[in-house]
């Protein structure tokens, strides 16, 4: 009996561990309910990125995508038509139509590129063509493939959850709107050769902000949120926030019971979606 006993014991421990290991990165997330007039819609910030690890299945989240009609996101990413259109329009903005990438530097910036460059095991002759969009967009590939980021995270989650059951989901934005949000200027190119120390250090930093996101997504803590926030309060976000927001009230007057959600720093700070709600005279609650 005694051996029987322990025999249940081990068995209910590895139990026990193999529950914890696959809960332990069960995200909390960031949900809110928003009402007005007795209309309510449901909010979730998401992370667009994220990693295979992370189990977005939490018990309400899962209790809002079964109890609403529709889900609405900013833009579908597992459309092949805004696959194929998104694609198509990165690629006309990858290369420059005449002279090379160093034109737009300074000598003192060009020395630099050249370092970096070398530091970063990228060949001139390779990229001497790319416009600004076209190169930042390779280092945002290498700094997303260190930090092993997944493309779609908790929004491909919930997108893939509706379409399963034939549910509808609507765009709060478009194809143009994301393509401004992957470009990139002159300035950004000048920003990342000014700024960058050493591909250690640039690589370090870079993935552990992105490490950051999603502990503090797992945990539902906002506080990592708001201590960044002024890498998303640009005068674009500020608007985008506005047109979404604008967007969002039209779907909670309507008929359909809606799931809106929009990357998670679109939530936080002065201008957030949440705060053009409340000018709107929507209550907010977090769930």
């Amino acid at each position: 009996m005694k051996k029987r006993i322990l025999n249940i014991s081990i068995a209910l421990v590895a139990i026990l561990v193999l529950y914890g290991a696959m809960t332990s990165n069960r995200a909390k997330g960031f949900i809110w309910e928003a009402s007005k007039n007795g209309k309510t819609i449901y909010l979730v910030g998401t992370l667009h990125p994220g990693k295979s690890n992370v189990n977005y299945n939490n018990r309400i989240l899962n209790k809002l995508m079964n109890k609403t009609d529709a889900l609405a996101v900013e833009i579908d990413v597992t459309n092949e038509n805004n696959i194929k259109k998104l694609d198509k329009d990165e690629k006309e903005k990858m290369y420059l139509k005449d002279g090379e990438i160093k034109d737009v530097l300074s000598n003192k910036e060009k020395i630099k590129f050249e370092k970096i460059l070398k530091e970063l095991d990228l060949n001139y002759d390779d990229i001497k063509n790319l416009t600004p969009t076209g190169f930042l967009s390779c280092i945002n590939t290498m700094i997303a493939n260190e930090a092993k980021m997944e493309p779609l995270g908790s929004e491909g989650f919930m997108i893939n959850k509706y379409k399963a059951k034939n549910k509808v989901i609507t765009e709060l934005e478009n194809n143009e709107i994301q393509e401004e949000v992957l470009t990139f200027d002159e300035d950004h190119l000048k920003d990342f050769v000014n700024t960058f120390e050493s591909k250690e250090d640039f690589f370090k930093e870079e993935t552990a902000h992105f490490n950051n996101i999603v502990k503090y997504y797992i945990k539902g803590d906002e506080s990592y949120f708001l201590d960044t926030i002024e890498i998303s309060e640009t005068q674009s976000n500020k608007e985008r926030n506005i047109k979404m927001a604008d967007k969002i009230d039209k779907l909670a007057r309507g008929n359909k019971k809606y799931l809106a959600s929009a990357g998670v720093y679109h939530f936080f700070g002065k201008s957030s979606i949440l705060e053009n709600l409340k000018d709107k005279g929507y209550s907010i609650k977090k769930l």
